[in-house]
């Protein structure tokens, strides 16, 4: 069974947060997966009831100077969050915490190289089990007899892979797929979205 998870915006700067959270995972022997909205580029809507200074404040990159949003899994969330409450002298304060339903993200690509192409082919294909290609993931593929020169640069070429798409499933499983796909530099990922319940 998959593991479930949680995202919890933590009032106080990414340092000192996952500072704290590695630090007591580590002090207490727990084990569990932890990802940062930060790192891995992790977007959602938590807190439905936020002002529109914290929207604004979102919407410049000043937000993560302010507070700093947390993915758990579900069997470290409660002992983390006990944690954060007793943090008065850091001024730690845990603003709001969802449950994550699924995770998704756009990809976008291009390639002039059959080489490559067949690179990407077998990336899109090797997906972690539970993610899934949502429909409208396609790619095209164009030839021209008789183009020529060097491909990035020539006006008509003789081979073109072009596609786009979304992927959907666990967390988890989406940003291993995000990091694998983002590592070829002919595929764009957008951020990942979490659909919360």
């Amino acid at each position: 069974m998959n593991p479930r998870f949680r995202i919890v915006r933590v009032h106080g700067p990414y340092p000192l947060v996952h500072g704290f959270i590695a630090g007591f995972l580590a002090g207490k022997g727990l084990a569990g997966r932890v990802f940062y909205a930060e790192k891995e580029r992790i977007e959602a809507e938590i807190d439905p009831e936020e002002g529109l200074a914290e929207k604004l404040a979102e919407w410049i990159g000043f937000q993560k100077f302010l507070s700093t949003d947390v993915v758990l899994e579900e069997s470290i969330h409660g002992p983390v969050l006990d944690a954060l409450k007793g943090t008065k002298d850091l001024h730690l304060e845990i603003e709001a915490s969802r449950a994550v339903a699924e995770a998704s993200f756009e990809v976008r690509l291009r390639t002039y190289s059959e080489e490559e192409a067949g690179t990407i082919r077998k990336l899109l294909r090797e997906v972690p089990e539970g993610v899934r290609a949502l429909p409208g993931l396609e790619l095209e593929e164009k030839r021209v007899k008789g183009a020529a020169g060097i491909e990035a640069y020539a006006p008509e070429h003789e081979f073109e892979l072009e596609g786009s798409g979304s992927f959907a499933g666990p967390v988890d499983r989406i940003i291993e797929l995000r990091k694998r796909l983002s590592d070829n530099a002919l595929i764009h990922c957008g951020p990942i979205r979490l659909k919360l319940e």
